[in-house]
């Protein structure tokens, strides 16, 4: 089975995808003047649209995301990317187009994530256990990184000079071009192979 990618518009808030959210471990969200990645699970509001105006749900078997349209009805723009299986019907007509069938192109690369890691040794109080903490300039605020690693683990990660990266997967379609979507997270350097979580 291929690869499918469907969008909807004007949608009154997130439709329902109970089949799939099992499959979506993680999630990325963005808000006025804030952004978070976490487990799925530690964001019970994600899908609360006043404070995460966009974002995605992602994982090993798909990608859901969106972004609400500044108008005053506050109605969103959601783009469902699986890997295999069918799109819900929010994601099929009578919306402007049918899913596209997309074809995975390569292997899976990894994008570097935005901030320093806080070494308890100089900052214990913004890092007292010493897990994957992160200062990111551009947001600004500490990051807490959805990498689960053993303390053994992270401290080997850290001694590696090893740094949390998204996985993405991207896709190619003939007519309509790339598209790329996030699947989990690893920790690497430039030198060497990560551990995917």
């Amino acid at each position: 089975m291929s690869p499918i990618i469907g969008f909807a518009k004007d949608l009154k808030g997130h439709p329902d995808l109970t089949d799939l959210m099992n499959s979506f471990r993680y999630a990325w969200l963005e808000g006025i003047m804030q952004a978070q990645l976490a487990h799925k699970n530690e964001v019970p509001d994600w899908d609360n649209l006043d404070t995460w105006p966009s974002g995605r749900l992602f994982g090993d078997k798909g990608e859901y995301r969106w972004q609400s349209n500044p108008d005053p009805d506050k109605s969103i723009h959601a783009v469902l990317i699986l890997d295999e299986g069918d799109l819900s019907e929010d994601f099929k007509e009578p919306h402007d187009k049918e899913p596209l069938v997309i074809e995975k192109d390569g292997n899976d690369s990894s994008m570097i994530l935005w901030g320093n890691w806080i070494d308890p040794k100089d900052d214990p109080e913004s890092n007292p256990a010493g897990g994957p903490l992160f200062y990111a300039n551009e947001i600004p605020k500490v990051q807490k990184y959805p990498i689960k690693f053993d303390k053994t683990k992270f401290e080997q990660a850290k001694k590696n000079r090893q740094t949390p990266r998204i996985v993405v997967r991207r896709y190619r379609h003939e007519d309509k071009g790339e598209f790329m979507r996030c699947v989990g997270f690893e920790m690497k350097n430039d030198e060497q192979e990560g551990g995917r979580e």
